[in-house]
């Protein structure tokens, strides 16, 4: 390995540029280049390791490989590409533009495609490239002269003919009804086809599945490059649906927005809450002006504080004929509609509008949100860049009144609120640990990859024109519970799962249960939608056909046959009660084996990716975790099945009662919040959970050994509901006075450290270190850092009343008066400097965690001094200098633009950056970053 060569952007250019002289670099083959140079260098430290190099010369190949690893990962691979990459070249000449206006994932997708295209066709990848730009030139239309949409068609039939997708629902359903008849028959009962079916289903369910998606690949959503901003022709109005919150939630829910603002607000956007009254005997309420004065004033506020960029929307109550009651027409969908009729400018009713009108009435998309979502850095730029993709943009059959090519709705994954799902043991088994992903990576979902188009859960970008051109009169008045997943199958909808929105979940089995049964409900009352005639919109009362595909069809049928599970499960358990031994012992195994196979089936495939070692107390994995909440999750379906049917039960009559025959309060409706803030004492549990345990009882008194046992874990169904929704208590122990005193020396003694040797003699700086063996010595030097820490420690000495406040300003302004006269790169301190001459010590340079250091310091002991500028007055000028100082340290020349980046520092005598860099979250330099944000 040359020693003499760097790796860097020009020098790898003009590499392959002499190999170019020689040979033909493919495309794909440059998309490797990083990884293969990576493995190039891993190989050489392999060679060092154990081809038994001499000592020196192993440390010294080590020493190059490990540096080289870094170059490499410094390369602009982007440059790169554009420079010698021949497909990209060919790309760029796309008749419609689109190509060079695409993020570089998306062009590399492209690019990727064409390669395993050519690969299979027997095509040059250079000449296909052409071809595709050929075709684009005789488009009519940007979808059609865009290159990307013959590449994607090429491949969508390459990739299916190795895939399954087509067995999926079709093995769904005659897989459990061939085993169901089988049993049924040896049984010598023709109903035990129809008890067994869907439990059998449930079973071989992940194994469906499995086989599928094998060969299936999670598709990169294609989108564009805006850099964060949202451009002007994907003017985004981000929704959130509520409550009118009372006057007491009116500072959370301001506190909500501007946190949006903040992750969201670059660019063409704005925030909306859209919020219906309480629901109420009369169209008006006394108190309703105060609730909307209230609401209105936090968002002037914001108004004032931000520019024109938040709006409120508040509808009139009106009178529903299933509720019997005045409340926001047909609820959160009535709302969405209301909202995008006001967008196109037609009239609505609404009791209070707060915003720009003329911003509203241009909007592009909404981002719906719920009360407790939250939107991630950048998510909602993201979303926009995906929708305005040709490849994605809805085309819609003026016949069917349905999408049918694109995506009228861009929908997000959704996580759990890491803060939610540690609050209880209830929370914390039933949605797992919670927070984002660690890597911003597609994962799959089967009806995304296996059919193009995924469920919609009601959260996500909703195309203005579609919405209003297909949703308008398309449901008839207060019958859809539901809407979301109709939504979705009537705008298409497309699932992106690099991307997350941060969801709340609830905290306690009862608002679970609760929720659960409104799906329920919801799901029920979307019945007609599977039949070959559906509801006409509107109150006309009549039929039309069924536009919905057969896969749209099957998502509806698969969430009523999920919510049955429950009840034939326990159906089976109870028939083993009374059945002979050996049929009694397939009844319960089937039954039980039902409810615990996804959760198993799980944990069996986690074991078998991660390999056996993974159990080793030595290696370290998150096997153990996983398989330990798949086994609580089973656990906690088993216990509370009992409750899970009941719950399906009812929900599912009511539903069907309501629906069809009473056509009363079909939108009941109990918001999260709600539920979560009612009243769970032990009475109201009791009668919420008495199933289970007359369950538990009858089971326990069967002569079957087996059947005993379901009945244990029917029985612990209330400790369980009592004990998992209690919140989590950090335990502070009291400290007794001897500790407290110890505690006080300790500190006193700490002090004492810097008030001995941040003295005059050195410049009130301290030093970095004090040696007492083998010989006393001290270190008359010191960092940013050091400075910094000293700083907070005199602050810190002042709280705890060692020192007073005249002190504390004596000794910050003899520090601050030396760090003032230090010499600076940029307002930035120099990584050491001698403490008796405050000169910088060599080599000079600027160490960016410790300037970071400094500058946070600075600002931690700002706020502290304000508190002390009452017992002593000049603290008020020390607090502008120091504010002088903050502002003052630019942190911008430390930053790698193309890396997005910190660099490790910069070296003042060579006059050059570091070409290492600190990782964005894993660092010590992580409040640097949020500090450079802030500013």
């Amino acid at each position: 390995m040359d020693e003499t060569f760097t790796f860097t952007t020009s020098s790898v250019l003009e590499l392959l540029e002499l190999l170019e002289s020689n040979r033909y670099i493919r495309s794909m083959e440059l998309d490797a280049l990083q990884d293969l140079m990576k493995a190039a260098a891993v190989s050489g430290i392999e060679s060092a390791l154990y081809d038994g190099f001499a000592e020196e010369k192993s440390s010294g190949l080590i020493g190059r490989c490990i540096l080289l690893l870094n170059e490499i990962g410094n390369l602009d691979m982007e440059a790169i590409m554009r420079a010698k990459n021949p497909l990209e070249r060919i790309l760029k000449e796309d008749p419609s533009g689109i190509y060079s206006r695409m993020n570089e994932a998306t062009r590399q997708v492209y690019r990727h495609r064409i390669c395993r295209i050519a690969v299979k066709s027997g095509i040059d990848e250079m000449t296909l490239a052409e071809q595709y730009v050929a075709q684009g030139k005789q488009g009519t239309d940007e979808k059609s002269r865009h290159v990307g949409t013959y590449i994607y068609a090429d491949y969508q039939r390459l990739i299916q003919s190795h895939t399954n997708r087509k067995w999926y629902i079709p093995l769904q359903w005659l897989v459990p009804a061939v085993l169901s008849c089988v049993l049924s028959g040896l049984a010598g009962n023709p109903l035990w086809a129809f008890i067994l079916y869907f439990p059998l289903w449930e079973i071989i369910k992940p194994l469906i599945e499995y086989i599928s998606v094998y060969g299936a690949e999670s598709e990169y959503a294609p989108r564009l490059e805006f850099h964060g901003e949202v451009p002007a022709e994907g003017r985004t109005l981000v929704v959130i649906s509520t409550l009118l919150p009372s006057a007491k939630g009116v500072p959370e829910l301001c506190k909500k927005l501007e946190k949006l603002y903040h992750t969201n607000g670059r660019g063409e956007i704005a925030f909306l809450v859209l919020a219906d009254l309480k629901q109420a005997k009369m169209p008006v309420l006394p108190e309703d002006a105060a609730q909307i004065r209230t609401c209105a004033n936090g968002i002037r506020a914001l108004n004032q504080k931000y520019g024109d960029r938040f709006m409120l929307l508040v509808r009139k109550r009106q009178y529903s004929r299933t509720g019997r009651v005045y409340t926001g027409a047909d609820r959160k969908r009535g709302a969405i509609l209301e909202l995008v009729r006001m967008i196109r400018g037609q009239q609505t009713a609404y009791a209070e509008f707060i915003g720009d009108m003329a911003f509203l009435q241009g909007v592009k998309y909404l981002l719906a949100l719920d009360y407790d979502t939250q939107a991630l850095m950048d998510t909602a730029c993201s979303l926009v860049s995906i929708a305005l993709h040709p490849l994605n943009q809805p085309q819609i059959d003026p016949e069917r009144k349905i999408v049918t090519a694109g995506y009228g709705i861009i929908a997000p994954k959704m996580v759990t609120d890491l803060s939610v799902s540690l609050s209880t043991p209830f929370a914390k088994v039933m949605c797992g640990t919670g927070g984002v992903s660690a890597y911003d990576t597609a994962c799959l979902d089967i009806y995304q990859d296996l059919y193009g188009e995924s469920i919609f859960t009601g959260k996500g970008l909703i195309d203005v024109d579609v919405f209003a051109a297909l949703m308008n009169n398309r449901f008839p008045e207060e019958t859809i519970l539901s809407h979301d997943i109709l939504e979705g199958s009537f705008l298409r909808t497309r699932f992106v799962s690099d991307l997350e929105f941060v969801d709340g979940f609830p905290l306690h089995a009862t608002p679970f249960f609760k929720r659960l049964h409104r799906w329920i409900r919801g799901d029920f009352q979307n019945l007609p939608y599977l039949f070959p005639r559906i509801p006409s919109g509107g109150q006309t009362g009549g039929k039309e056909k069924n536009p919905l595909n057969a896969v749209s069809r099957f998502k509806l049928f698969d969430n009523l046959r999920r919510s049955f599970n429950p009840l034939f499960s326990f159906l089976l358990l109870v028939l083993a009660f009374f059945l002979p031994p050996k049929t009694s012992i397939l009844a319960a195994l089937i039954g039980g084996w039902s409810v615990v196979s996804p959760y198993l089936f799980g944990l069996l495939r986690t074991v078998v990716n991660s390999g056996i070692f993974a159990f080793s107390r030595k290696y370290y994995s998150n096997v153990m975790p996983q398989a330990f909440l798949l086994l609580s999750q089973a656990l906690y379906q088993m216990i509370l099945l009992p409750k899970f049917a009941l719950n399906a039960l009812d929900a599912a009559l009511r539903a069907v009662y309501r629906r069809f025959i009473s056509h009363k309060n079909m939108l009941e409706w109990t918001t999260a919040a709600q539920a979560e803030s009612a009243v769970n004492h032990l009475g109201s549990i009791l009668r919420f959970y008495w199933f289970p345990e007359v369950a538990g009882i009858f089971f326990l008194s069967s002569s079957y050994g087996y059947m005993r046992l379901f009945g244990l874990f029917f029985i612990l169904a209330l400790p369980l509901v009592l004990y998992s929704g209690k919140r989590y208590r950090k335990q502070a122990e009291d400290i007794t006075l001897m500790q407290k005193d110890e505690l006080l020396s300790m500190t006193a003694a700490m002090w004492n450290f810097y008030r001995d040797y941040a003295g005059a003699s050195d410049r009130f700086l301290p030093p970095d270190n004090m040696q007492e063996a083998p010989v006393y010595r001290v270190a008359h030097r010191t960092s940013p850092t050091n400075i910094g820490l000293f700083l907070l420690s005199a602050l810190t000495a002042r709280d705890f009343d060692l020192i007073d406040s005249t002190e504390l300003f004596t000794r910050i302004q003899d520090t601050i008066a030396s760090v003032e006269s230090l010499e600076k790169w940029k307002g930035n301190l120099y990584n050491w400097y001698d403490t008796k001459t405050l000169a910088v010590l060599h080599p000079a340079y600027i160490s960016t965690v410790d300037s970071g250091n400094f500058v946070c310091c600075l600002v931690a002991l700002k706020q502290g001094l304000k508190e002390y500028r009452g017992e002593e007055p000049r603290l008020s000028g020390l607090i502008e200098r120091i504010e002088r100082l903050i502002e003052e340290t630019d942190l911008t020349p430390l930053y790698d633009k193309n890396k997005r980046l910190f660099c490790l520092g910069y070296d003042a005598e060579t006059g050059k950056l570091s070409r290492s860099h600190y990782d964005m979250l894993m660092s010590e330099a992580r409040m640097t970053s949020y500090f450079a944000i802030a500013k």
